[in-house]
């Protein structure tokens, strides 16, 4: 198995043959990163966030005893207008001028094989070569919905990501920049190999 969930947890961890991808729902259903490295089996890596007071940066309005501030947990897919200090991947604009996405866990998909979107380059999978995870997001207040999927290729060693955005409001919204990931690297030395591309879109 390349993707693990724990309901009870709402922990969901990524195998590939050499590394671990780990992510978690918190007590106010943001979807926090946790791990992104070599390959650490059967284990609970929560106890590597982040858990004391936050003083000086803002906290969600639900933490009365000022813990779980955005800016000090890494978000899965962080946005605007949260209280998050660090780059965001999502920034739009609704329809009364505000800047403010605040998106929370709703449900989630192990499909076997790899997703595709329509439009946009892809790597392709044989049959048992790849399993994908889709977790949607959603914030009630804008009607805003992002399905992040995560496709596993485990014995290659590859995680691919990509993101869906759609607007199920009665407002228009205007993106202002839209990625399909964001990853906060805490722990470890890493080299970058940048890709140059160009997408019609």
């Amino acid at each position: 198995m390349t993707i693990l969930v724990d309901k009870k947890k709402k922990l969901f961890t990524l195998q590939t043959k050499n590394t671990t991808y780990q992510m978690k729902v918190g007590k106010f259903d943001h979807l926090y990163h946790i791990y992104y490295g070599k390959r650490i089996d059967h284990q609970d890596l929560s106890y590597l966030m982040y858990n004391g007071p936050s003083h000086y940066v803002p906290y969600p309005h639900e933490a009365k005893n000022r813990v779980g501030s955005l800016t000090l947990l890494s978000q899965e897919y962080p946005t605007v207008g949260t209280g998050d200090l660090g780059s965001v991947a999502l920034d739009l604009e609704n329809y009364d001028g505000t800047r403010v996405v605040d998106l929370k866990y709703k449900n989630f998909e192990v499909i076997n094989g790899k997703y595709s979107l329509e439009k946009l380059p892809t790597f392709y999978a044989n049959n048992g070569e790849a399993q994908t995870l889709k977790i949607t997001l959603v914030d009630d207040l804008t009607g805003i919905e992002v399905e992040l999927f995560y496709g596993v290729f485990g014995n290659n060693d590859v995680i691919t990501r990509a993101a869906r955005m759609s607007n199920l409001g009665k407002k228009p919204i205007k993106i202002h920049k839209m990625q399909s990931m964001s990853l906060d690297l805490i722990f470890g030395q890493y080299g970058f190999s940048p890709l140059s591309w160009t997408l019609g879109c």
